[in-house]
């Protein structure tokens, strides 16, 4: 993927190396590894080029004295759809989090993380008021707004604005005008919301990290690292059956 790892040409000095100090007992070799660079297309010809060249490279370091105890290519998206499944390893990320950067619904996750934020503030505007900075946002109507004290100092994409949405009392309600560094404005309707209510940003029956990434023009991963340390964070787990 022209990032780590070794270059081809490179390969049989390394290796031979390698195998020259353990054989003295300086190294002791563990495992190889590679990736995929096209493993969220499981059909694309470069994946099976890919583990060819693995393979390959696992042998030529085995005649040179590396041999390789552990050996994997496999990341999320490879291994759900099992290819390298059959090495010693995979290597579980974005699974962790119930990404699955192929969107295959043959191998669904489940969803991880809620984010769940106060309305700190409401106030009921007459048609023609404009929100945040430039108005980017106009009332057509009058409406109630409500303030959510999150904005993209906690990981909101400032980008999404204008396409988000947040649950509110059961139904969805549009993020509006700019988002603040703290804050983010909903124009909640006729809801009745009040101050110290929760909405729910992600998870649950609210937006998904999908749709996060959708309105971000970006990917699950970048949105889910993309929520900051400001969060409480509250761990719900139990025993699986």
């Amino acid at each position: 993927m022209s990032r780590d790892g070794a270059p081809r040409e490179a390969w049989r000095a390394l290796t031979g190396l390698s195998g020259m100090l353990a054989a003295r007992g300086l190294i002791e070799p563990v495992g190889l590894m590679g990736h995929l660079s096209h493993s969220a297309e499981p059909r694309h010809p470069r994946n099976a080029t890919a583990r060819m060249l693995f393979d390959n490279a696992v042998r030529s370091a085995a005649r040179r004295g590396f041999v390789a105890r552990v050996r994997h290519v496999a990341a999320t998206a490879a291994t759900l759809h099992g290819a390298g499944t059959d090495l010693e390893l995979v290597r579980i990320g974005a699974g962790l989090y119930g990404i699955d950067p192929s969107h295959s619904a043959a191998t669904p996750l489940r969803p991880t993380m809620t984010l769940r934020a106060p309305v700190v503030l409401t106030r009921d505007v007459h048609a023609g008021t404009g929100v945040g900075y430039g108005h980017t946002w106009v009332a057509d109507r009058d409406t109630r707004l409500a303030t959510v004290g999150v904005g993209y100092a906690d990981g909101v994409p400032r980008v999404a604005a204008g396409r988000a949405e947040v649950l509110v009392r059961g139904r969805r309600a549009p993020v509006v005008g700019t988002v603040s560094m703290d804050q983010i404005v909903v124009d909640v309707g006729d809801a009745g919301v009040a101050p110290g209510e929760t909405v729910t940003l992600l998870g649950g029956d609210g937006p998904s990290l999908r749709e996060w990434a959708d309105w971000a023009g970006s990917i699950e991963h970048e949105i889910i690292t993309g929520w900051g340390e400001r969060w409480t964070r509250v761990h719900r787990g139990g025993a699986t059956q």
